[in-house]
């Protein structure tokens, strides 16, 4: 079987769990047997895919015709109030109340704004409604899909991020141990991801003050949001922060590349529930 996995644009530009989770699907993928590639959209149409995987909103590969093989979108979908207004800056319940409410507001001010984001949504769905089958990662995205297109309930499977089993099986014990020697405590909650306010580290520091664990977030912290993680300390001084690092940096030789690399990089198993 040959794959072909198209990313949604800018996927190479922002360093992330995004870049490892299609890579890592791909060579989950190639062990099973098949042959997989990560290209561009004018890839699709080549004949020999018997799948393509479109991450994104499908309308500029749909430009060329349907996929010839059967064709498979993660929609990456958010809210209309979030894609209205502006991410909040500081996150946590006020500030996504207050970008809800903002979001609305502008809708009634600009009525016609208003109708151009519908048809917006209305055609974005269209064209996600072409997919055999639509993936989402997560129950939340698949209850904002079948609300905003009911019509496309029946394609829509969710696909929970991967995590190597070996994660939770106790076999780990070297990276664990490089945890502990980096940050000193072993037992702690994780959260990898980029620190932003759309992955609301946030609210968990908020959830996490009374809980008794520490809190250690793997990820890098893109210009413009170090006030946000400033914040997320102030919540929670404790906190423990692990910057996101590639195997592809200078600093190899460094124990804390050691550690990051090791969660990064970590193979995903293929989802059994999932069947193309």
């Amino acid at each position: 079987m040959r794959v072909l996995i198209v990313p949604y644009p800018r996927t190479w530009a922002i360093e992330g769990g995004h870049r490892t989770q299609q890579w890592q699907t791909a060579q989950a993928l190639r062990r099973q047997g098949a042959d997989v590639v990560i290209g561009e959209p004018s890839l699709a149409n080549m004949v020999g895919f018997d799948v393509v995987h479109f991450f994104g909103d499908p309308r500029p590969l749909l430009v060329q015709g349907r996929p010839i093989g059967r064709f498979v979108v993660s929609p990456v979908y958010f809210p209309t109030w979030l894609e209205l207004g502006p991410i909040p800056r500081m996150g946590g319940l006020r500030s996504l109340v207050a970008a809800q409410t903002l979001g609305r507001a502008r809708q009634l001010r600009h009525p016609f704004g208003l109708n151009r984001l519908k048809r917006e949504i209305k055609s974005r769905l269209a064209a996600i409604g072409e997919a055999d089958i639509i993936i989402t990662n997560s129950n939340a995205e698949a209850r904002l899909l079948t609300r905003d297109g009911p019509d496309i309930q029946s394609l829509i499977r969710v696909a929970h991020s991967g995590v190597d089993q070996r994660f939770f099986s106790g076999s780990s014990v070297q990276g664990r141990a490089m945890v502990h020697q980096l940050v000193g405590v072993s037992d702690y909650v994780l959260c990898v991801a980029r620190v932003e306010p759309r992955k609301n580290q946030l609210s968990l520091c908020h959830a996490m003050r009374n809980m008794g664990l520490p809190l250690l977030l793997v990820g890098g912290v893109l210009p413009g949001n170090e006030p946000y993680l400033a914040a997320c300390r102030k919540v929670l001084p404790a906190l423990l922060h692990l910057p996101h690092l590639t195997k592809r940096s200078s600093r190899m030789s460094t124990p804390r590349l050691s550690v990051t690399s090791y969660l990064h990089g970590m193979k995903l198993q293929a989802s059994p529930r999932l069947r193309l």
